[in-house]
């Protein structure tokens, strides 16, 4: 006699014990908060694993369960990883970091501030720092690199993106908020492009959330007026495709490069099971000031083949094209 499917699921939610019933509960709870949670029927894939964690013993056995419905949401920029277990799907962009690259990120993350003729030069690496005396030195580590360049009246401005892989948006942006035009910024907005966050400038700070969440200890000069070319490519990826996307929101600025890597959006970190297990997901997406989302793959008003040269940033030929169009 064949039973119900909802029969089955029942039977197949009777028998697990609680403890196990209740770490599929929350790790499905969690990721419903996903971008990407329509991709998913979540009925079926509870009922599907209810049944694949009957003969689970133990929660590290249920890593295989969650990880079949973590891979369905199909989010590159986040993973899943509980005791010894993680899953994490590669950015969908295949292209390979070129040896520059490699060989610069192994010096470590540095800011780069330099003159080439009357053109200023700023380069910006990821942060991935996310305690708050760790983004005050950050924010204030890049603040201090544009004053040092602003006191030396450039005509125009490169912000280098190119190294920069992502990490904490926060101390990037305050660093370098007053490029930007007083008033709103920029949204962070759900599946529904409804937003859930905001940014703002206010006196050359920048603002999330209605709070200063980086502390500087000067004032920044006023550059929303520069001329300004951002220098993007493969390895530009999350919140250095953020900063970007905010400079191309901007009046009087260029994109120069490479496509971008292809996860221009935000995640949110979940922990559970006594500090056991996480997910990092993508929860929104990158809205500017009038709320339109940002495609997830930038592409520059100037495509540039790439010729990378980090040490010798005049003979670099995104460099070069940014200076034909400063000059």
């Amino acid at each position: 006699m064949l039973l119900p499917a909802v029969c089955i699921s029942k039977i197949s939610e009777a028998q697990l014990p609680d403890s196990l019933k209740t770490h599929i509960d929350s790790a499905f709870h969690f990721m419903q908060r996903s971008l990407y949670s329509k991709r998913v029927n979540w009925d079926a894939e509870k009922t599907a694993a209810y049944a694949a964690a009957a003969t689970a013993t133990n929660k590290e056995a249920l890593f295989p369960v969650i990880a079949n419905v973590y891979k369905k949401l199909d989010d590159h920029h986040g993973w899943f990883e509980q005791y010894n277990d993680k899953i994490r799907l590669p950015w969908k962009d295949t292209r390979q970091p070129t040896e520059p690259m490699k060989k610069e990120w192994a010096k470590g993350p540095k800011v780069a501030a330099l003159m080439i003729g009357n053109i200023a030069y700023l380069r910006i690496p990821g942060m991935h720092v996310y305690n708050q005396q760790q983004i005050d030195y950050c924010a204030n580590w890049l603040a201090d690199s544009v004053q040092s360049l602003a006191a030396k009246s450039p005509k125009g401005w490169i912000i280098d993106l190119r190294l920069n892989t992502g990490g904490n948006i926060v101390p990037m942006m305050s660093g370098i908020a007053s490029f930007f035009p007083e008033g709103v910024l920029s949204y962070y907005l759900d599946s529904d492009d409804k937003a859930v966050s905001g940014a703002v400038i206010k006196n050359k700070v920048y603002i999330q959330e209605d709070t200063i969440k980086a502390n500087l200890k000067k004032t920044l000069p006023d550059l929303s007026k520069q001329k300004v070319a951002v220098l993007i490519g493969r390895s530009t990826g999350s919140s250095g495709e953020g900063v970007a996307y905010n400079f191309m929101n901007r009046k009087n600025t260029r994109l120069f490069g490479e496509n971008s890597a292809g996860v221009a959006n935000a995640t949110e970190g979940f922990l559970f099971n006594s500090q056991q297990s996480y997910f990092l997901l993508t929860t929104s997406q990158l809205g500017n000031k009038n709320k339109k989302p940002a495609p997830e793959t930038l592409k520059p008003h100037v495509q540039v083949a790439v010729d990378d040269n980090f040490e010798t940033p005049i003979n670099d030929l995104t460099v070069k094209e940014a200076l034909k169009w400063l000059k």
